[in-house]
């Protein structure tokens, strides 16, 4: 990833509701995904691939966490990644398959924490960039 991580690069896409009569959503359709990874290298390889197969609309890698946790009887401290994607909660089971296909851990933490309220035109913009298959619609590039 190139560029500094202060300051946004682009801004969200305008999509055909925003200017018209935007569709009402149930925001419980939607979810958050957190997941934490081994490295910033892990998490931006996994990322890719769930926005690349259209499985979520958006990935943010964030900064290290400090995580401390019990793993085979032994209490860990240790610095992770995590990122949070933005998708719909019907393709939870597909990502959390494609998260444990590529993650290096042996259990991997994928979270889904459905939304309670969002902006229609934001659950718009996610519908148009993510597919219930989870496969690239045929109009569109992904070079």
């Amino acid at each position: 990833m190139g560029g500094t991580h202060d300051q946004p690069t682009h801004t969200m896409p305008q999509t055909s509701s925003s200017k018209t009569a935007a569709k009402q959503h149930r925001a419980e359709d939607y979810c958050l995904i957190y997941v934490t990874c081994a490295n910033a290298p892990e998490a931006e390889k996994i990322g890719i691939a769930l926005v690349k197969q259209r499985l979520v609309a958006c990935v943010n890698i964030l900064p290290p966490v400090q995580s401390i946790y019990w793993w085979q009887g032994q209490m860990e401290n240790s610095a992770e990644w995590a990122f949070i994607a933005k998708t719909r909660c019907i393709l939870v089971a597909d990502i959390t398959q494609k998260v444990r296909e590529i993650h290096s851990y042996d259990l991997p933490c994928v979270v889904a924490l459905p939304l309670q309220q969002a902006a229609d035109d934001f659950l718009d913009w996610i519908d148009q960039e993510t597919q219930p298959s989870g496969k690239p619609s045929l109009n569109r590039d992904l070079s």
